[in-house]
């Protein structure tokens, strides 16, 4: 991925509530992870115990999402008297790992089911009437849409013309009209400010295969040769569909994620196993959230952009060491192919918003070509919004008719302004800070007037800044191997928990050079001596910094070739 300069950054200090040094004493840990927690939004003891030492069987009742015991019934149902169910995915990550924890799970349990992920291209998005189609003819007598279905009015109806009963796994915002689903499990609808408000469609479905399997249970169907599945299994696949669709990592899903990465180090799952060493990821590495987010997840996606999912699929239910590590090549090769694709496209999409003038005089941008692939939009216009800090949509044009992903910076509703200019579109969908839409090519000049002008009124000045929310001062020369282990209890880190970044001015560098990616790399003072810092994607060169910087950067454990430091990684230079 090519580099580009950063618009600079203001540095804002976090907001801390509550009573750090009382919590700290309260939940036993120290001051500063305390003042940590809090800068979080976690202030009082219970919820600090609970994001400290919480885990799988802290998980609220299923039954307090609205409709799952009905769904759960019913698919036991279909288990029992061997029915055919259909699960119908998405060609994203979170889409894939809904199918896969469903299809798996259904299986395990001695049902019948069969599975489809539509392609990007010749389907689109969602629950179609070609797909539909398809799986009505393999014989299903229960659908469940996963990832999508929410705005399937028309398609749900026609399962129920077909005698099909749908249940619905997801979790994007919904329309104005409901679809008629004999159970729609969504927690943006039933549980608004509940315990699972925050899910991915893939925690939708963990839900649906707990209630399912206590159901089953409960009927005796279990025994006799017949095994329980084991939950605690999918969680691996939980976890990587929970961090790709950027869901909060907080409450449910900071203890779906935490448990799904031990479950992930035990490397039970061989397509897992296998993406893990195409990535490249030592063996000794501790694993993140980082290494779902960045290393696994663009791998699984990269089938959905330029290939089939389906192959996504396949290679997390295989049990074939063997060709669960032929399909992580594949995808491998196909992620690298992405990159190429999206580093050309996000040079041309640079050019046009520099061309259309001054963005910081716009309220969003939209962008669009004829030669722009469909499956990388989404990526690149999330490097846009980094870039440039405003809202923007990228389109792919196609025949008369553009395709395109909607990302913003934090501060805006995303899918509440689509909706203010939802009758110029064909179709939408989507959540607060991504979306993605489906345009008639005549009407994208409409789009752009009132996208880049009328729209995002309400967004706060300070949230059109391009801005680094940092964690108080620290010296690198407190940086030392038991810092980084309090530091640890935070993870793991994403939306909603951010890895903690900390402020050091006038720190005097003591070697630097530039990296063959891009990328630059520094040795500072550290607490147990010289510390490596590195930063990529800062647009600085070693030949113009000066010797002693002001910098911003979160404090990290680094293995190499099985070897443990502590590296510090910029997150930004000061000018």
């Amino acid at each position: 991925m090519q580099t580009l300069p950063r618009s600079v950054r203001a540095w804002r200090a976090r907001a801390v509530g509550g009573d750090p040094l009382a919590l700290a004493g309260e939940v036993g840990c120290s001051p500063r992870l305390a003042r940590l927690m809090a800068a979080r939004g976690v202030s009082l003891a219970e919820e600090a115990h609970r994001f400290l030492r919480g885990g799988i069987g802290d998980l609220p009742d299923p039954s307090r999402l609205d409709g799952v015991d009905g769904a759960a019934r019913r698919l036991a149902d279909a288990v029992v008297q061997g029915e055919l169910v259909g699960v119908h995915g998405d060609y994203d990550v979170d889409g894939v790992t809904s199918t896969v924890v469903l299809a798996e799970f259904l299986g395990q349990a001695g049902g019948r089911v069969t599975w489809l992920i539509p392609d990007r291209e010749a389907d689109g998005y969602g629950l179609q009437m070609g797909t539909l189609e398809r799986l009505v003819a393999r014989g299903i007598r229960v659908l469940i849409t996963c990832d999508n279905g929410t705005s399937s009015v028309a398609e749900i109806d026609r399962a129920r013309s077909l005698g099909v009963e749908t249940i619905v796994c997801d979790h994007h915002t919904p329309g104005e009209s409901l679809p008629r689903a004999f159970s729609l499990l969504n927690p943006r609808i039933g549980d608004a400010g509940g315990p699972f408000a925050d899910l991915a469609a893939v925690g939708v479905a963990f839900l649906l295969a707990i209630a399912t399997r206590r159901e089953l249970r409960r009927r005796g169907w279990f025994g006799e040769g017949r095994r329980e599945p084991n939950l605690r299994a999918l969680l691996d696949v939980v976890a990587l569909g929970t961090v790709a669709d950027l869901a909060p990592l907080r409450g449910v899903n900071r203890i779906l994620v935490r448990e799904g990465l031990a479950v992930l180090a035990e490397r039970r799952r061989p397509g897992l196993s296998a993406l893990l060493d195409v990535s490249r990821t030592d063996p000794a590495e501790p694993l993140t959230a980082s290494i779902l987010g960045f290393r696994l997840g663009p791998r699984i996606n990269a089938a959905g952009r330029l290939d089939n999912a389906a192959t996504a699929v396949d290679l997390l239910l295989t049990r074939d060491p063997e060709v669960a590590a032929r399909i992580a090549r594949d995808l491998d090769g196909i992620n690298r192919r992405r990159q190429e694709i999206q580093d050309g496209t996000l040079r041309e999409a640079m050019a046009q918003v520099l061309e259309g003038g001054d963005p910081a005089a716009k309220r969003g941008l939209v962008l669009a070509s004829r030669e722009w692939h469909p499956g990388v939009v989404g990526v690149v216009a999330a490097r846009i919004v980094e870039q440039f800090w405003r809202p923007v949509v990228m389109i792919s044009v196609r025949d008369g008719v553009g395709k395109g992903s909607a990302r913003t910076p934090p501060g805006a509703d995303l899918f509440g302004e689509l909706r203010q200019v939802a009758d110029l579109f064909e179709r939408f969908g989507g959540h607060r800070s991504a979306a993605g839409i489906t345009i008639l090519e005549d009407r994208i000049p409409a789009l752009r007037e009132r996208f880049e002008g009328a729209l995002f009124r309400d967004v706060a000045p300070e949230d059109r800044v391009p801005s680094l929310l940092t964690d108080g001062d620290l010296s690198p020369a407190e940086v030392d191997e038991a810092l980084v282990h309090e530091l640890s209890a935070l993870a793991p880190h994403g939306l909603s928990n951010p890895e903690p970044v900390f402020v050091a001015r006038g720190v005097p560098v003591r070697t630097r050079r530039d990296l063959s990616s891009g990328g630059l790399a520094l040795e500072v003072d550290g607490g147990g001596g010289r510390l490596r810092a590195v930063a990529f994607g800062l647009g600085r060169s070693a030949a113009t910094l000066p010797d002693a910087v002001d910098i911003a950067y979160s404090a990290q454990v680094n293995v190499f070739r099985g070897r443990r430091s502590i590296e510090l990684r910029i997150r930004d230079i000061g000018a």
